[in-house]
């Protein structure tokens, strides 16, 4: 059987942790920063885990991890 590629996509935007969480970035923190609140900017810099209800798709374009 041949060997299943990533999906590009995912490559740089997506990192699993050890319990299998998938860990991305927030989106709205790195344009325009002087815009918005000092609140909002420190709230972007925390770590942002996607749904269980897209791991299926996530796990399925990632065969072997990203």
């Amino acid at each position: 059987m041949p060997k299943l590629k990533t999906k590009s996509c995912l490559k740089g935007k997506v990192k699993f942790t050890a319990s299998g969480k998938a860990k991305v970035s927030r989106s709205n923190c790195h344009h325009f920063k002087t815009k918005k609140t000092k609140r909002a900017n420190t709230a972007n810099r925390k770590a942002n885990y996607l749904k269980s209800c897209f791991m299926k798709a996530i796990k399925r374009f990632t065969p072997y991890g990203a």
